[in-house]
């Protein structure tokens, strides 16, 4: 796929929302309560599947060499791959891809039920992002900080606090992307 010059400033908006979102953070005793994942979602509703997916490598790269866009501290670097949460950020990427397939392929000509389509995009992506946050944080603490953790307590503490507030944000992108994308429509002059 050929990035034009419009689909990079799309991505780079998603990129910096990103970093935006993990700043406004409320904090919760397990993982950080962010407007990220509410961006992760409608970065795959707006974006679709491909550029979503690469606004969120970009910012997951950005992260990686150093540049301070993660929620907690040290807030970027290599050493965040260490961090119990890192594997919502991998999720990410993934989340958005599969938010912004599932979106294209349900989409049609009847704007009046997209809102309820979207959120079904949105939650298959919450799952996405979920099960690789879970995961990465059952294998980091099991196998490099030999900590025995099973998977039903990494749920307690990883799932269940937030699970509401997730819904709350799958309905958000939603909304937002059932108000957006036929003004967006509308203002480039497509039907």
């Amino acid at each position: 796929m050929r990035l034009t010059t419009k689909d990079l400033i799309e991505v780079s908006i998603f990129t910096a929302l990103m970093a935006i979102g993990a700043y406004i953070n409320i904090g919760f005793p397990t993982i950080p309560f962010t407007m990220q994942t509410l961006f992760v979602l409608l970065a795959g509703l707006l974006l679709g599947p491909v550029k979503g997916s690469i606004s969120m490598l970009i910012y997951l790269f950005l992260g990686i060499i150093g540049v301070p866009v993660f929620a907690v501290p040290p807030f970027g670097g290599f050493s965040y791959i260490y961090n119990i949460t890192f594997g919502y950020l991998i999720g990410f990427i993934f989340a958005s891809y599969i938010t912004g397939y599932i979106a294209n392929k349900l989409k049609n000509n009847n704007h009046n039920n997209m809102f309820i389509k979207f959120i079904y995009a949105c939650l298959a992506g919450y799952v996405v992002y979920t099960l690789f946050g879970v995961t990465y944080a059952f294998l980091i603490k099991n196998l490099y900080f030999n900590t025995s953790m099973s998977i039903s307590v990494l749920f307690k503490l990883f799932v269940l606090p937030y699970i509401i507030f997730d819904f709350i944000k799958c309905l958000g992108s939603s909304y937002l992307a059932f108000l957006i994308i036929p003004r967006l429509k509308k203002a480039l002059g497509r039907s």
